[in-house]
């Protein structure tokens, strides 16, 4: 179980990625960046 949660931790998203999904979670109405980590 340890080696799925550290291979989670270390995941590494692609900058378009990330700068995609905050948009589209800034569009659906996201104020924070807590709220857009939700989103994700």
């Amino acid at each position: 179980m340890s080696k799925i949660q550290e291979s989670i931790e270390q995941k590494k998203h692609e900058l378009i990625d990330i700068l995609v999904i905050a948009i589209c979670a800034v569009i659906c109405g996201a104020k924070s960046w807590v709220e857009i980590e939700r989103f994700w």
